[in-house]
């Protein structure tokens, strides 16, 4: 029944798709659960750069109060880290390698909530980690977007239609003359994912 609500939502018919808008999504859920994973780094973090203060004097690592790093997480959905890519460094390797090898200890960060979910079904964080700052960790959750059809097909497949049908929406906003062809992208994915159920025949 939701699939045919968004749908008739699409059409310009009367009707309602529950589902709220992906900024609503990341506002409410991100932040607090940018919160939860700041609190399981934190204290790992810190004691990483106290030990820094035992290098001999004259030591990068042990001077430098500017170093920093920022990486991207990629998660699945019960929080295993999967990925982690270094996007800015200190250009020092046993600081910058410092939160891969935190991350892999740690293995896996609390499970996010299922709104969060990028297109492909992972959850994606950049955070940046540095020397001396009072929160010394700090992080956001992001989105990576697949192409609308791959993420149409994809969200249908998963369940989430609702989410399809508003990726649908975003799209028509910025190109309303592609009506017909987005339209038809989201009853195709819809059609071959109700084919497909188990009781189609």
């Amino acid at each position: 029944m939701r699939t045919l609500a968004c749908l008739v939502v699409l059409l310009g018919l009367p009707g309602v798709c529950a589902a709220r808008s992906d900024e609503d999504r990341f506002r409410e859920s991100g932040v607090a659960y940018a919160g939860q994973v700041h609190e399981l780094l934190h204290a790992r973090w810190r004691t990483f750069t106290q030990l820094l203060h035992t290098l001999p004097p004259g030591d990068r690592l042990r001077e430098d109060e500017t170093l920093a790093v920022t990486v991207e997480l990629a998660l699945w959905p019960d929080g295993t880290v999967v990925r982690v890519e270094r996007t800015a460094g200190s250009g020092l390797g046993g600081f910058d390698d410092a939160p891969a090898d935190l991350l892999a200890d740690v293995g896996r960060l609390p499970a996010p909530p299922a709104a969060l979910r990028s297109d492909d079904g992972r959850v994606y964080l950049r955070w940046r980690f540095d020397r001396a700052s009072a929160d010394a960790d700090v992080g956001l959750v992001f989105e990576r977007r697949l192409p609308i059809e791959e993420a149409v097909e994809r969200l249908v497949e998963a369940g989430s239609a609702d989410r399809a049908a508003l990726r649908v929406l975003e799209e028509l906003a910025d190109r309303p003359d592609d009506r017909a062809r987005l339209l038809l992208v989201m009853a195709d994915a819809v059609a071959r994912q109700a084919a497909a159920a188990p009781d189609a025949a």
